[in-house]
């Protein structure tokens, strides 16, 4: 009896080996900056074109017997220049043997299935990851929950210096805190599982790999765990995920990272070198052009037209001085300085550091928080004894919360309530008449402390899933303070027949600000024709910026000519007279 060994057993643990490489493509290809970003569809012809040209080089090579397949990381150059490509290749040891000159020899040897790409031998660069073995049996080893305890936030922190050498460079300040999202308690414990997130930073799967692995393993000293924001966490995972063993897969889930909070910069931390990037990825000229691309708003602050210590407009080049802030006068092109003049807040900390007039999301629930003339002051309860019998303190305090809530677009006040400030150096003030239907301000002293917390309704979360709804951007791949993402838990199309209409279900609300509103619809009793007008919105092929265009309503013979219409399409054209249907 003889024994046939299959070709197609994957290769036991210890008898794979993976080598990280990178060649320049000098003829046939040029670097652009939608390559950056592994998100582009650009990335992923690119990367999905080499890796093909990779599997069929190395397969019809005289080491196709141990080769099991190829990987592109990333892709890196300047602007309209060489091309250089990092990936990684994988062999079965136990099929042939093979090393660093072996693969460097065959890829040296050019390849017809490049096309028309030419590469240059002698940058040709191979390296064997000796790590990945020692990694994934280091990161099993390492226990679950060691490596998911604060997802949460932790009941005591302690800060620390900072001692781990390897993150100093990406360090602000010489302390630390912990316990970190790993879990890890002091400096021996980042050093016992620092070999997994070493193998991340040097496989170059990531641009930003190395600072988003010092931020999360050396987090600001603060009484909070402060995590690198969701924006940055994706961005991370598009270039890194395929490479994370199951215990990081767990802890480091972007789902469980915040949104970027300009009112509270210490929320999160953000992509370091925005406006860098933006530059390296050939959108210059999206810098101090007035609409922000950069959740940190570095791309607009740092220009001629805002002087420093000024506060950005939002959607145009203007600037303000902080004390124009809610003095009566529309400053800003959009009146956005006038707008949220009382308000909700956490803590006045985060709104004394904003450096956008109406960056904020509108808090469901905080402290009364009112400004006027660029000064914060919260609202003490001190004159409601003076002013209001006590049996109708209640009925008073509601009304105010019920106005607040539906002014910051929530349906509903969930509770009022008097509470003592915890914050120093608050500045206060009080109502002048409680009882009045239009209720105005005054400065105050507060020695009590007893301020006005306020609690709209807001829904909880429901179950995840992998669509994603974003608000408060009208710009393609710029992430401005003021988004928000929503996963999308269920959809249902509409059943009128010929409706490209959809309904979403999201995992939880937006939160309401100047930039993330309710729309107001028809009533179903007034029909859509007897509109004279209307407006489209949307993104066109070539243009990354969201489009509004004007229209009016015209016959529907007009449009039966050109486009296949139904009893529940509307005709429209422009003002240029482009006739268009639209189903409903």
């Amino acid at each position: 009896m003889y024994g046939v060994a299959d070709q197609n057993l994957p290769p036991e643990s210890g008898q794979q080996k993976t080598y990280l490489g990178a060649f320049r493509v000098t003829e046939g290809d040029k670097y652009r900056g939608e390559l950056a970003d592994p998100e582009t569809t650009l990335f992923s012809k690119a990367a999905n074109n080499y890796r093909e040209s990779l599997n069929l080089w190395l397969r019809r090579s005289r080491l196709r017997p141990a080769f099991m397949g190829s990987d592109i990381l990333a892709f890196d150059g300047q602007e309209n220049e060489d091309l250089v490509v990092h990936f990684t290749l994988r062999f079965s040891t136990r099929r042939m043997d093979v090393d660093v000159d072996s693969i460097i020899a065959v890829l040296s040897e050019g390849s017809p299935y490049l096309g028309n790409k030419i590469i240059d031998p002698k940058s040709i660069t191979l390296i064997e990851d000796n790590d990945v073995d020692k990694q994934n049996a280091n990161a099993e080893a390492t226990s679950t929950a060691e490596l998911t305890t604060t997802t949460g936030q932790p009941t005591m922190r302690t800060c620390s210096p900072m001692e781990f050498r390897y993150c100093q460079h990406t360090a602000t300040t010489n302390v630390t805190s912990y316990p970190n999202i790993m879990g890890h308690m002091k400096i021996d414990d980042v050093m016992a599982n620092v070999i997994a997130f070493r193998e991340l930073v040097d496989s170059e799967c990531y641009r930003l790999a190395y600072e988003f692995v010092c931020q999360i393993l050396q987090p600001p000293c603060s009484e909070n765990l402060v995590l690198p924001c969701r924006s940055f966490c994706k961005e991370f995972w598009g270039g890194c995920g395929s490479r994370l063993p199951p215990p990081l897969l767990q802890a480091l889930n972007c789902s469980n990272f915040p949104e970027y909070s300009a009112e509270e910069e210490s929320h999160c931390l953000p992509k370091p070198g925005c406006s860098d990037d933006l530059e390296s990825r050939g959108l210059g000229s999206r810098l101090c052009d007035g609409v922000p691309d950069c959740s940190d708003l570095s791309d607009e602050t740092s220009c001629n037209h805002c002087p420093a210590g000024s506060l950005h407009c939002t959607s145009s080049k203007a600037c303000v001085q902080r004390h124009s802030l809610c003095d009566g006068n529309a400053d800003c092109p959009d009146g956005s300085d006038e707008r949220g003049c009382l308000s909700l807040a956490p803590n006045l900390s985060g709104l004394k550091k904003l450096r956008s007039v109406q960056a904020m999301h509108y808090f469901p629930q905080g402290n009364v928080i009112f400004i006027e003339k660029g000064l914060h002051g919260k609202v003490c309860t001190e004159n409601l004894n003076d002013s209001i019998p006590n049996e109708n303190q209640d009925v008073v305090l509601n009304r105010i919360g019920t106005s607040l809530c539906k002014d910051l677009s929530f349906n509903k006040v969930k509770s009022v309530k008097i509470e003592k400030d915890k914050e120093i150096d608050s500045i206060y003030v009080k109502m002048a008449d409680p009882a009045a239907s239009e209720i105005s301000f005054i400065p105050t002293h507060c020695p009590s402390k007893q301020i006005l917390s306020v609690e709209c309704n807001s829904l909880g979360e429901q179950s995840k899933a992998e669509w994603i709804a974003r608000g408060g951007t009208t710009r393609l791949g710029s992430t401005p303070p003021w988004q928000q993402e929503r996963l999308v838990v269920g959809m249902v199309k509409s059943p009128v027949e010929g409706s490209t209409v959809v309904l979403v279900k999201l995992e939880k609300p937006f939160s309401p600000s100047d930039f993330v509103r309710p729309i107001c619809v028809p009533q179903s009793s007034g029909p859509i024709a007897s509109l004279e007008a209307c407006n489209s919105l949307g993104w066109t092929k070539n243009r990354t910026v969201l489009q509004r265009v004007e229209l009016k309503l015209s016959n529907m013979e007009q449009c039966s000519n050109i486009s296949i219409t139904t009893v529940n399409s509307i005709c429209t054209n422009s003002f240029s007279q482009d006739c268009s249907v639209s189903s409903i």
